[in-house]
């Protein structure tokens, strides 16, 4: 996608746990202030939710240090962006959808549903890698149609 539109804000937090309510909440309000209804904000607070509990969880616990996690929400014409960014190593790419509940439920593993999560509940999932830099994952959402007017 091109053109990430304007900027609605943007927040630096320490990639720990204890800050993803500040995130949610953040996340929450943007969804709502952009006219999204409650489901879909919950959706959207989720795939954002996810997004940052695997990177406190896989990439800065594996590194063993505390990195940052930097939110960016945008608008465009007609979607709503949130760029995820992490200075952590690479991930799996988020190309892979995940498992659905059935597999993940019989799978026995511990991870691998939060992609289907992402995937699921928005329009949209881009990831990128630089070495050096980080992982930045864009989660994009349609805009409800009366808000695109």
């Amino acid at each position: 996608m091109t053109g990430f539109g304007d900027e609605y804000v943007t927040i630096c937090v320490p990639g720990k746990a204890t800050f993803m309510k500040a995130i949610r909440e953040m996340i929450e309000q943007a969804a709502m202030d952009f006219g999204f209804e409650e489901d879909s904000r919950e959706q959207i607070v989720m795939a954002v939710d996810e997004a940052c509990t695997n990177i406190v969880k896989h990439g800065y616990q594996a590194q063993k240090t505390a990195g940052k996690i930097y939110l960016k929400v945008s608008v465009c014409r007609t979607h709503l962006i949130v760029e995820v960014m992490d200075e952590a190593s690479r991930f799996s790419s988020a190309d892979e959808k995940g498992m659905n509940p059935s597999e993940f439920l019989t799978s026995g593993e511990s991870h691998g549903f939060g992609l289907y999560i992402m995937h699921s509940f928005m329009d949209g999932v881009e990831h990128e890698y630089e070495e050096g830099k980080g992982n930045r994952l864009r989660l994009i959402k349609r805009l409800p149609v009366h808000t695109q007017e």
